[in-house]
């Protein structure tokens, strides 16, 4: 990856906030270390005590500088206490033979960052002046490959993981949000429909754009999850969204 000017400023800021240093490695060994696929993403980060880990797309070198800034507004939001996803299975016992934890990590990840990301666009705009109509141009076009390359999951399954991307959707801009939704409304009308429901839920209970309001959120967004789960019969898998637990 190149590092422009400007990256290197904000690995300097970014390394002085957080006191924490800045490693990038490519998704290809970033899928290796977290145990699940997440070559078609543009970015991914995690962090221990000392370490803020980006994860970047080196096969798409055009998106690498916004994919950064990011990924890095996740770290900030979570020392702001924003809400921060985590698993426990053993809050699913009796299905350690159908469930592995890498499909556990996934659904911690899918919903962490839905979650966060309302707030990462903003402060995106704000703190880098990363051009959002190009961004989320970017983003679309992720999201529509994601509905209809789909894998062998239960479908119901399928379509809570598309609720939860949906509330991100939201908080596009109007071009790109409808033009999203429109997808998500022809593929999946009931998951649309019901991300559409707890969405303006959320709007009227809270502010996503602070630390409280994600933590609220984030619980609204998994309850209706697993009440889709039980409304449509997806049976024992939906238990695995128990082992979920909201920081």
């Amino acid at each position: 990856m190149l590092i422009t000017k400007s990256i290197r400023a904000a690995i300097e800021q970014v390394e002085s906030d957080l006191m924490k240093d800045i490693s990038i490695i490519s998704l290809e060994y970033a899928s290796e270390l977290i145990g699940f696929d997440i070559t078609q993403y543009h970015g991914v980060h995690w962090q221990n005590e000392t370490q803020i880990i980006i994860g970047l797309n080196l096969k798409k070198p055009d998106t690498n500088e916004n994919t950064f800034y990011h990924e890095i507004l996740h770290a900030y939001l979570e020392k702001e206490e924003y809400a921060y996803i985590t698993y426990n299975r053993e809050n699913i016992t009796g299905l350690n033979d159908d469930i592995n934890d890498s499909q556990i990590s996934k659904l911690a990840f899918y919903l962490g960052s839905s979650i966060q990301h309302p707030a990462v666009y903003k402060m995106m705009q704000n703190k880098f002046k990363v051009n959002m109509a190009e961004y989320f141009d970017t983003c679309v076009s992720q999201k529509i490959d994601r509905f209809y390359k789909k894998g062998s999951e239960n479908s119901i399954f399928q379509q809570q993981q598309d609720i939860i991307d949906g509330f991100e959707y939201h908080y596009y801009d109007d071009y790109h949000k409808n033009k999203i939704l429109e997808i998500f409304k022809d593929v999946s009308f009931d998951a649309y429909e019901s991300c559409i429901n707890i969405v303006m839920r959320i709007n009227k209970k809270c502010s996503v754009f602070t630390s409280n309001g994600s933590k609220i959120a984030a619980q609204m967004l998994l309850a209706r999850v697993k009440n889709y789960g039980e409304i449509n019969k997806l049976g024992k898998l939906n238990r695995i969204w128990d082992a979920i637990i909201i920081n």
